[in-house]
């Protein structure tokens, strides 16, 4: 055992103690999990020890830490990040392309997204286009663009223009986005984007309202378009056994009319021609 921790180490001690303080665990009980003794987690915590690769993947699986979070722990430690992070463009990820892009036609004609870690729209199926072309005919993203769904939140009067329940589509976004942030599964913007919306006045009730909330397992939306309010709900699903950051932090949001006017309407609107 070295006599002096060395950067990497106090470094790792530092974040593990963090983690373990985050997840509410003691010494003892991160120790019982990783099957080590609560003294060896002291020692790790403080520098006195150093971490074996297995020992750091070990204490990341123990304390259930997203994959990004794993890399980073093990980097703290000295070591090589054990999952890769490719562009959604990357080859490596072409099969997954195509099953998102399988995933997004089959829900034709009602709109769906696939968002990333940063909450950017990276690919839309061609009714989430055209309601994009329904609600802003002046300034609707090309479909190869990518739609910063945070600054969009953000931007004064944008959100509420284009949705009737825009502060319940809000209280359920930050309650959301807090959860991704408490699991440490959220991006640097993610953790930006809460900050900014719970230091603005103009968002007090929102962010009062979501305090202590539990997300929804279906969130209601009504669009305002040139036709009416069109009322939907959509889900949220991701992948459940990813090997690649970005395909843990990819998100799949499928939208729903929420009746049989709505449903009729947006077959109308939404189907191709």
């Amino acid at each position: 055992m070295a006599a002096y921790a060395s950067h990497e180490q106090t470094r790792f001690g530092r974040v593990l103690r963090d983690w373990r303080s985050d997840r509410r665990l003691s010494q003892l009980e991160l120790g019982l999990m990783a099957n080590v003794s609560a003294r060896h987690i002291s020692f790790l915590e403080t520098g006195r020890a150093q971490p074996s690769r297995e020992m750091v993947l070990m204490l990341a699986r123990s304390l259930d830490l997203p994959m990004r979070e794993q890399n980073l722990l093990l980097l703290a430690a000295g070591f090589a990040g054990q999952y890769r992070e490719s562009a959604l463009d990357a080859p490596a990820l072409e099969q997954t392309r195509r099953a998102l892009k399988f995933m997004l036609d089959q829900h034709e004609p009602w709109p769906a997204l696939v968002l990333d870690g940063r909450w950017q729209v990276v690919m839309r199926n061609d009714a989430a286009a055209r309601l994009l072309a329904l609600l802003m005919p002046d300034g609707a993203p090309p479909p190869d663009t990518p739609l910063d769904m945070l600054q969009f939140m953000t931007t004064p009067g944008l959100l509420s223009a284009l949705v009737e329940n825009w502060e319940e589509v809000m209280v359920e976004s930050v309650v959301r986005l807090r959860r991704e942030r408490d699991a440490g599964a959220a991006h640097p913007d993610v953790d930006a984007f809460l900050e900014q919306v719970e230091a603005d006045p103009a968002y007090r009730e929102v962010v009062a309202h979501s305090r202590g909330m539990a997300a929804a397992p279906l969130v209601p939306v009504v669009f305002r378009t040139p036709q009416g309010p069109l009322p939907f709900f959509s889900t949220i699903a991701t992948f459940g056994t990813p090997q690649d950051v970005t395909l843990q932090e990819l998100k799949i949001e499928c939208f729903y009319p929420a009746d049989p006017a709505t449903e009729a309407a947006a077959r109308r609107l939404f189907s191709a021609a």
